[in-house]
């Protein structure tokens, strides 16, 4: 599966493109937007982008995650050393113990993530706040050539953000 990213001039573009891309045989989940006014999209019929796309929340994650482990492994070093007598030394223990480090600071990073706006949207501020919306489509990667020619040719003023080819990560959750 591919994914690419184009910066639209206005709800009203959007939709025509949609239409187009529709009648290519794409479905409504394949497309979606992101803009700074929900509104507008709902007005326009315009299927929003998910949580995990316009938030912080999958490299919070992966971040809370990592620093699980390694306090993890701290503890557990820590467990070596001092060795408190009522600690059982098995390897059951420490894979509890090293999960429930990775888990407890991987949800907390993701409390954190989706309080804060996906970074890459960040560079596109400006254009966002003027009415201007990103289209996140998703496609085979066989098809992708041929659906941004045609975007394109029918809409030449149209600005390609990103292409990418990846099956469990987007350009906004990488």
């Amino acid at each position: 599966m591919s994914q690419f990213q184009f910066l639209v001039s206005s709800a009203k573009e959007g939709h025509h493109i949609e239409m187009e891309l529709k009648k290519m045989g794409l479905v409504d989940d394949q497309v979606r937007f992101i803009g700074a006014d929900n509104q507008l999209l709902n007005r326009h019929q315009l299927h929003e982008a998910n949580v995990l796309e316009e938030t912080d929340i999958v490299e919070s994650s992966k971040s809370g995650a990592t620093f699980g482990l390694f306090s993890a492994l701290c503890f557990m070093v820590l467990l070596l050393e001092f060795q408190p007598s009522d600690w059982q030394h098995t390897v059951a223990h420490y894979l509890i113990a090293l999960a429930t480090f990775v888990a407890l600071f991987a949800w907390l990073g993701a409390l954190i993530g989706v309080t804060r706006e996906n970074r890459k949207i960040a560079e596109f501020h400006k254009e966002l706040s003027q009415g201007q919306l990103i289209m996140l489509i998703d496609c085979a990667q066989s098809k992708q050539n041929k659906i941004i020619a045609q975007i394109l040719k029918n809409h030449p003023n149209m600005k390609v953000l990103s292409r990418q080819h990846n099956e469990n990560d987007s350009f906004f959750c990488a």
